[in-house]
Formats: C-alpha cells, structure tokens, sequence
C-alpha cells in the first residue's frame, strides 16, 4: 500500500481536472441561459496518471454539454416540474481496489427513453430491452435532440464518450 502510494503521487490529482469540468459546465449553462448552475465535485486525493486519461476527461465535455442542453431544465420548466431554480450537477471520482468510479449525474428531466427508442429504430437499431436502449444512448449518430446546435444534437458525443471508457478497459452505467 505504501509503495502503491508513492507511485501515485507522479500521477495527477483528479480534483484539478473536477474543477475544469465545474468551470466548463458552469460557464456553458450561462450560455443557454439557464438559472445560475450548483455544481458539486468530489474526487478526495484520488491521483490518476495524466497521460492516460487526459481524452477521457476530454470526453466528458460531451457529458456536460448533453446534462445541460437534454436535461437541465429551463426555470420555468423546474417552477412547474417542483424543483429548485437552480439545477444541480454533481462529479464524484472514487478509488476502488481495481481502478476508478467516476460519476456524472445531474437533476434534470432524465433521459427520454421513448424518443431516444425512436430515433434508434429510425436507425435499425433494436431497443427491445433497456439495454439495448442504454446501447443506442452511446451508439454513433443517435441523438435524442430534433434539432442540431453547436452544443448537441449530432449524436457523436455519447459515442466519443463510450469509445474513451472502452479503450481504459472500463465500462459506462446509466
């Protein structure tokens, strides 16, 4: 354990990177005009080897675009939907014995299934199962948005992401 420690410490702190991704997404819902973004981060003193994850954290940037422009509602939509003006966004790396777990999660309307299932069979895609659905969330061209802007819509970015976590040897839970 002390050498596994000694050997971290040539890695990057992860709560450098957390904060990038706080100021991206803060900065990012002034621009859609959303209420002023509560965004927690909580990487403790994981470390984690730069050179290795710098396109991961790359790609997370597509996570934050699709959690602001999909789901985080307007604060109208949140005053009827019950909820706070503010939304939430939240980003935890934790240290397990055999590597990472790094979560995105945020407060919004969620991911919709059923559009996401249509544009997916509109694409011959099968979205039988929920897995099969969590599949076309991440499979190239399949965006559940109808229109594209410069910040979503073209149905790429799920897949960068996906690609990323596979090329680590990890996996993507929704």
């Amino acid at each position: 354990d002390v050498i596994r420690r000694l050997e971290s410490w040539k890695d990057e702190p992860v709560r450098g990177r957390l904060h990038r991704l706080k100021e991206q997404a803060s900065a990012l819902a002034k621009r859609l005009d959303k209420p002023e973004l509560i965004v927690s981060i909580d990487g403790g003193e994981v470390r984690m080897p730069k050179d290795v994850m710098a396109p991961f954290w790359g790609s997370l940037t597509h996570v934050i675009r699709n959690s602001l422009d999909h789901g985080l509602e307007s604060a109208a939509e949140r005053a009827v939907a019950g909820k706070p003006e503010n939304g939430r966004v939240e980003f935890l790396v934790k240290e397990q014995e055999d590597g990472y777990i790094i979560t995105v999660s945020d407060d919004g309307r969620g991911i919709d299934w059923k559009k996401l299932a249509t544009k997916a069979e509109s694409k011959g895609l099968s979205t039988a199962t929920q897995d099969d659905l969590v599949k076309a969330l991440f499979a190239d061209g399949i965006s559940s948005k109808d229109e594209v802007s410069s910040i979503s819509g073209r149905g790429v970015g799920m897949s960068a992401v996906a690609a990323a976590c596979r090329r680590l040897g990890g996996k993507i839970e929704v």
